[in-house]
Protein backbone atom coordinates (compact mmCIF):
# COMPACT_ATOMS: atom_id res chain seq x y z
CA UNK A 1 0.00 0.00 0.00
CA UNK A 2 1.77 4.06 -1.02
CA UNK A 3 0.46 6.62 1.58
CA UNK A 4 1.43 10.09 1.20
CA UNK A 5 3.08 10.05 4.52
CA UNK A 6 5.65 7.80 6.21
CA UNK A 7 6.55 9.02 10.13
CA UNK A 8 9.56 7.44 10.70
CA UNK A 9 10.55 7.28 14.19
CA UNK A 10 14.33 6.14 15.03
CA UNK A 11 14.37 4.87 18.63
CA UNK A 12 17.24 3.90 20.99
CA UNK A 13 16.69 3.33 24.80
CA UNK A 14 14.13 5.73 25.68
CA UNK A 15 11.02 3.72 26.19
CA UNK A 16 9.48 5.76 28.41
CA UNK A 17 10.01 8.81 26.46
CA UNK A 18 8.75 6.48 23.37
CA UNK A 19 5.59 5.60 24.68
CA UNK A 20 4.69 9.46 25.51
CA UNK A 21 5.85 9.92 21.77
CA UNK A 22 3.74 7.18 20.07
CA UNK A 23 0.80 8.18 22.11
CA UNK A 24 0.62 11.69 20.65
CA UNK A 25 1.72 10.73 17.21
CA UNK A 26 -1.57 8.32 17.44
CA UNK A 27 -3.85 10.77 18.61
CA UNK A 28 -2.99 12.98 15.46
CA UNK A 29 -3.46 10.07 13.44
CA UNK A 30 -6.78 9.73 13.94
CA UNK A 31 -8.63 9.62 11.08
CA UNK A 32 -5.87 9.80 9.02
CA UNK A 33 -4.82 6.00 8.23
CA UNK A 34 -5.59 5.79 4.85
CA UNK A 35 -2.73 8.61 3.93
CA UNK A 36 0.14 7.96 6.86
CA UNK A 37 2.02 4.44 8.22
CA UNK A 38 4.09 4.78 11.16
CA UNK A 39 8.07 2.86 10.92
CA UNK A 40 9.72 2.25 14.04
CA UNK A 41 13.44 1.12 14.10
CA UNK A 42 14.77 0.26 17.25
CA UNK A 43 18.53 0.55 17.35
CA UNK A 44 19.19 -2.86 19.53
CA UNK A 45 17.70 -1.47 22.79
CA UNK A 46 18.36 -3.11 25.97
CA UNK A 47 15.94 -1.62 28.00
CA UNK A 48 11.32 -2.19 27.32
CA UNK A 49 11.83 -0.21 24.28
CA UNK A 50 10.46 -4.01 22.78
CA UNK A 51 7.65 -4.02 24.62
CA UNK A 52 6.52 -0.46 24.18
CA UNK A 53 6.64 -1.40 20.55
CA UNK A 54 4.71 -4.50 20.78
CA UNK A 55 1.90 -2.50 22.74
CA UNK A 56 1.05 0.23 20.01
CA UNK A 57 1.61 -2.51 17.24
CA UNK A 58 -0.86 -4.24 18.88
CA UNK A 59 -3.39 -1.64 18.74
CA UNK A 60 -2.56 0.15 15.37
CA UNK A 61 -2.15 -1.71 12.05
CA UNK A 62 -0.50 1.21 10.51
CA UNK A 63 2.64 0.63 12.42
CA UNK A 64 5.48 -1.34 11.50
CA UNK A 65 8.76 -2.07 13.39
CA UNK A 66 11.86 -3.19 12.64
CA UNK A 67 15.37 -3.76 14.84
CA UNK A 68 18.98 -4.06 13.93
CA UNK A 69 20.54 -6.94 15.43
CA UNK A 70 23.16 -3.86 16.71
CA UNK A 71 23.51 -0.69 17.23
CA UNK A 72 24.30 1.57 14.18
CA UNK A 73 24.59 4.94 15.46
CA UNK A 74 22.05 7.46 15.19
CA UNK A 75 22.64 8.95 12.21
CA UNK A 76 22.45 5.33 10.55
CA UNK A 77 19.26 4.66 12.28
CA UNK A 78 17.77 8.34 10.86
CA UNK A 79 18.38 7.20 7.57
CA UNK A 80 17.65 3.20 7.57
CA UNK A 81 14.23 3.85 8.52
CA UNK A 82 13.34 6.41 5.94
CA UNK A 83 14.40 3.78 3.32
CA UNK A 84 11.37 1.36 4.92
CA UNK A 85 9.28 4.03 4.66
CA UNK A 86 6.69 3.68 1.55
CA UNK A 87 5.49 7.15 1.51
CA UNK A 88 5.80 9.50 -0.77
CA UNK A 89 6.75 11.75 2.38
CA UNK A 90 8.98 11.10 5.57
CA UNK A 91 8.87 12.96 8.76
CA UNK A 92 11.92 11.59 10.41
CA UNK A 93 10.91 12.03 14.14
CA UNK A 94 12.80 12.24 17.28
CA UNK A 95 11.62 8.93 19.76
CA UNK A 96 11.22 12.21 23.22
CA UNK A 97 9.22 14.43 21.07
CA UNK A 98 5.83 15.17 21.06
CA UNK A 99 3.55 16.10 18.11
CA UNK A 100 0.23 18.65 18.68
CA UNK A 101 -3.17 17.07 17.86
CA UNK A 102 -3.48 18.48 14.43
CA UNK A 103 -0.04 17.98 13.08
CA UNK A 104 -0.72 15.42 10.57
CA UNK A 105 -3.94 17.07 9.23
CA UNK A 106 -1.70 20.43 8.78
CA UNK A 107 1.03 18.69 7.33
CA UNK A 108 -1.09 16.46 4.95
CA UNK A 109 -2.52 19.50 3.71
CA UNK A 110 0.68 21.38 3.14
CA UNK A 111 2.29 17.81 1.66
CA UNK A 112 -0.96 17.79 -1.09
CA UNK A 113 1.03 20.77 -2.96
CA UNK A 114 4.04 18.68 -3.70
CA UNK A 115 6.71 20.98 -1.53
CA UNK A 116 10.14 19.34 -1.76
CA UNK A 117 10.13 19.61 1.80
CA UNK A 118 7.65 21.27 4.90
CA UNK A 119 9.32 23.06 7.62
CA UNK A 120 7.14 22.90 11.00
CA UNK A 121 7.53 25.47 13.73
CA UNK A 122 8.14 24.10 17.23
CA UNK A 123 8.04 25.01 21.05
CA UNK A 124 10.73 24.31 23.59
CA UNK A 125 9.80 22.09 26.58
CA UNK A 126 11.77 21.01 29.57
CA UNK A 127 12.50 17.30 29.65
CA UNK A 128 9.75 16.04 31.95
CA UNK A 129 7.41 18.23 29.55
CA UNK A 130 6.00 20.24 32.52
CA UNK A 131 6.83 23.81 31.53
CA UNK A 132 7.07 25.42 28.01
CA UNK A 133 10.66 26.91 28.13
CA UNK A 134 9.96 28.76 24.20
CA UNK A 135 7.55 29.28 21.75
CA UNK A 136 8.40 29.67 18.33
CA UNK A 137 11.86 28.57 18.14
CA UNK A 138 11.73 29.63 14.54
CA UNK A 139 10.98 33.48 15.11
CA UNK A 140 8.21 33.59 12.11
CA UNK A 141 4.81 34.82 12.33
CA UNK A 142 3.54 34.00 8.93
CA UNK A 143 4.13 30.70 6.71
CA UNK A 144 5.91 31.00 3.86
CA UNK A 145 7.11 29.62 0.73
CA UNK A 146 10.52 29.23 -0.37
CA UNK A 147 12.17 28.46 -4.09
CA UNK A 148 15.42 29.42 -3.87
CA UNK A 149 18.57 27.20 -1.83
CA UNK A 150 20.43 30.29 -0.95
CA UNK A 151 17.05 32.22 0.40
CA UNK A 152 16.26 28.57 2.65
CA UNK A 153 20.16 28.42 3.91
CA UNK A 154 20.03 32.16 4.68
CA UNK A 155 16.62 32.00 6.54
CA UNK A 156 16.69 28.91 7.89
CA UNK A 157 20.36 27.99 8.31
CA UNK A 158 20.98 25.80 11.81
CA UNK A 159 17.11 25.10 11.59
CA UNK A 160 17.20 22.28 10.39
CA UNK A 161 19.18 20.30 11.81
CA UNK A 162 16.12 19.35 14.62
CA UNK A 163 14.66 15.91 13.05
CA UNK A 164 11.31 15.92 14.51
CA UNK A 165 10.53 19.58 12.56
CA UNK A 166 11.73 18.77 8.86
CA UNK A 167 9.30 16.63 6.57
CA UNK A 168 11.18 15.91 3.08
CA UNK A 169 10.10 13.89 0.26
CA UNK A 170 11.73 10.39 0.29
CA UNK A 171 13.55 10.44 -2.64
CA UNK A 172 14.42 13.86 -1.85
CA UNK A 173 16.32 12.63 1.11
CA UNK A 174 17.99 9.82 -0.17
CA UNK A 175 19.75 11.57 -3.06
CA UNK A 176 22.39 11.93 -1.34
CA UNK A 177 25.47 9.32 -1.28
CA UNK A 178 25.65 7.18 1.48
CA UNK A 179 29.80 7.53 1.66
CA UNK A 180 28.28 11.01 2.10
CA UNK A 181 26.24 10.97 4.70
CA UNK A 182 27.98 9.02 6.61
CA UNK A 183 31.02 11.25 6.63
CA UNK A 184 28.97 13.57 8.62
CA UNK A 185 27.69 11.05 11.67
CA UNK A 186 31.01 12.05 13.59
CA UNK A 187 29.56 15.45 13.99
CA UNK A 188 25.91 14.54 14.09
CA UNK A 189 25.25 16.38 11.44
CA UNK A 190 24.15 13.94 8.14
CA UNK A 191 20.35 14.76 8.17
CA UNK A 192 20.72 18.08 7.92
CA UNK A 193 23.73 18.13 5.35
CA UNK A 194 20.81 15.40 3.40
CA UNK A 195 18.26 17.73 3.51
CA UNK A 196 20.18 20.95 2.07
CA UNK A 197 21.79 18.56 -0.66
CA UNK A 198 18.34 17.42 -1.62
CA UNK A 199 16.83 20.82 -2.19
CA UNK A 200 19.94 22.28 -4.26
CA UNK A 201 18.11 19.94 -6.98
CA UNK A 202 15.98 21.74 -9.62
CA UNK A 203 12.86 22.90 -9.00
CA UNK A 204 13.13 22.36 -5.45
CA UNK A 205 9.96 24.15 -3.44
CA UNK A 206 10.08 24.68 0.67
CA UNK A 207 6.97 24.96 2.81
CA UNK A 208 7.51 26.79 6.24
CA UNK A 209 4.64 26.18 8.77
CA UNK A 210 4.20 28.98 11.01
CA UNK A 211 1.99 26.94 13.58
CA UNK A 212 3.47 25.17 16.41
CA UNK A 213 2.57 21.50 15.88
CA UNK A 214 5.72 19.80 17.24
CA UNK A 215 6.85 19.77 21.15
CA UNK A 216 10.49 19.65 21.36
CA UNK A 217 11.68 17.41 24.38
CA UNK A 218 15.52 19.71 25.62
CA UNK A 219 17.96 18.12 28.12
CA UNK A 220 17.59 14.83 26.94
CA UNK A 221 20.12 14.86 24.26
CA UNK A 222 22.79 12.78 26.24
CA UNK A 223 26.84 13.25 26.34
CA UNK A 224 27.58 15.01 23.21
CA UNK A 225 30.68 17.77 22.49
CA UNK A 226 28.05 20.82 21.82
CA UNK A 227 31.25 22.45 20.28
CA UNK A 228 31.99 19.49 18.08
CA UNK A 229 28.33 19.49 16.94
CA UNK A 230 27.19 23.11 16.53
CA UNK A 231 30.36 24.74 15.52
CA UNK A 232 32.72 22.60 13.56
CA UNK A 233 30.15 19.99 11.91
CA UNK A 234 27.31 22.71 10.97
CA UNK A 235 30.39 24.55 9.68
CA UNK A 236 31.67 21.64 7.94
CA UNK A 237 28.33 20.90 6.22
CA UNK A 238 27.43 24.86 5.09
CA UNK A 239 31.17 24.45 3.73
CA UNK A 240 30.35 21.41 1.86
CA UNK A 241 27.04 22.98 0.42
CA UNK A 242 29.46 24.88 -2.17
CA UNK A 243 30.01 22.18 -4.25
CA UNK A 244 26.06 21.65 -4.23
CA UNK A 245 25.55 25.36 -6.69
CA UNK A 246 24.98 27.46 -3.00
CA UNK A 247 26.81 31.01 -3.24
CA UNK A 248 29.38 31.65 -0.79
CA UNK A 249 27.62 34.83 0.66
CA UNK A 250 24.65 32.55 2.02
CA UNK A 251 27.07 30.31 3.47
CA UNK A 252 29.09 32.84 5.24
CA UNK A 253 25.42 34.35 6.48
CA UNK A 254 23.97 31.00 7.73
CA UNK A 255 27.57 30.36 9.56
CA UNK A 256 27.09 33.93 11.06
CA UNK A 257 23.80 33.20 12.19
CA UNK A 258 24.57 29.72 13.56
CA UNK A 259 27.24 31.34 15.68
CA UNK A 260 25.22 34.16 16.80
CA UNK A 261 21.87 32.06 17.50
CA UNK A 262 22.88 28.84 19.14
CA UNK A 263 26.87 28.90 19.72
CA UNK A 264 27.35 32.65 21.47
CA UNK A 265 23.60 31.80 23.73
CA UNK A 266 25.71 28.82 24.74
CA UNK A 267 29.02 29.72 25.45
CA UNK A 268 28.42 31.34 29.09
CA UNK A 269 27.23 28.56 30.28
CA UNK A 270 29.57 26.08 28.05
CA UNK A 271 32.62 28.33 29.80
CA UNK A 272 31.92 27.25 33.68
CA UNK A 273 32.34 23.55 32.55
CA UNK A 274 35.41 21.56 33.36
CA UNK A 275 34.80 19.08 30.83
CA UNK A 276 35.19 20.90 27.62
CA UNK A 277 38.91 21.54 26.52
CA UNK A 278 39.20 24.93 26.20
CA UNK A 279 42.22 25.58 24.02
CA UNK A 280 40.35 22.35 21.69
CA UNK A 281 37.53 24.33 21.65
CA UNK A 282 38.99 27.68 20.99
CA UNK A 283 41.23 25.88 18.54
CA UNK A 284 37.97 24.87 16.26
CA UNK A 285 36.08 28.04 17.15
CA UNK A 286 39.06 30.29 15.33
CA UNK A 287 39.83 27.97 12.77
CA UNK A 288 35.99 28.51 10.84
CA UNK A 289 34.73 31.53 12.71
CA UNK A 290 37.95 33.66 12.69
CA UNK A 291 36.32 36.06 9.94
CA UNK A 292 33.09 36.53 11.80
CA UNK A 293 33.38 39.72 14.08
CA UNK A 294 31.42 38.41 16.52
CA UNK A 295 33.94 35.79 17.25
CA UNK A 296 35.86 38.40 18.64
CA UNK A 297 33.89 41.00 20.63
CA UNK A 298 31.65 38.40 22.23
CA UNK A 299 33.18 35.07 22.12
CA UNK A 300 36.74 35.02 22.47
CA UNK A 301 36.27 37.48 25.95
CA UNK A 302 33.77 35.06 27.55
CA UNK A 303 36.25 31.95 26.68
CA UNK A 304 39.07 33.70 28.30
CA UNK A 305 37.40 35.24 31.06
CA UNK A 306 38.17 33.26 34.16
CA UNK A 307 35.31 31.02 35.47
CA UNK A 308 35.25 32.40 38.87
CA UNK A 309 34.23 35.65 37.04
CA UNK A 310 31.98 34.30 34.64
CA UNK A 311 29.99 32.47 37.64
CA UNK A 312 29.91 35.99 39.49
CA UNK A 313 28.17 37.60 35.73
CA UNK A 314 26.15 34.82 35.79
CA UNK A 315 24.53 35.01 39.18
CA UNK A 316 24.38 38.57 39.25
CA UNK A 317 22.59 38.36 36.00
CA UNK A 318 20.14 35.67 37.38
CA UNK A 319 20.02 37.98 40.91
CA UNK A 320 18.89 41.33 38.75
CA UNK A 321 16.73 39.04 36.86
CA UNK A 322 14.77 37.83 39.89
CA UNK A 323 14.53 41.46 41.92
CA UNK A 324 12.84 42.67 38.49
CA UNK A 325 9.97 40.09 38.48
CA UNK A 326 9.51 40.69 42.33
CA UNK A 327 9.03 44.60 41.71
CA UNK A 328 7.08 43.50 38.02
CA UNK A 329 4.82 41.91 40.57
CA UNK A 330 4.24 44.15 43.05
CA UNK A 331 3.54 47.29 40.74
CA UNK A 332 0.66 44.78 38.63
Amino acid sequence: MSYLLSICIPTYNRASCLFECLTSICEAISGYESNVEIIISDNASTDNTEEVIKYFARKHEIIRCHRNQENIGGENNFRLVATLAEGKYIWVFGDDDRMEKNAIQVVLSAASNNYSIIICNYTVWTSDFNRKLRSSKIKKSKDEIVNNKNNLLEEYHVHLSYISSIVVQKDIFLLLQSSEYEFFNQYGMSFMNAIYVGFSRDGSTAMFISEEIVNNRSGNSGNFNFYKYFAVGIALVFANLLKYGYSEPAISYAKKKNLVEFVLPMALYLSLKADYDRFQVLRWMFTYYKKIIEFWIIFLPIWATPKLLVRIIKNAGALRSKIISKYEKRVK
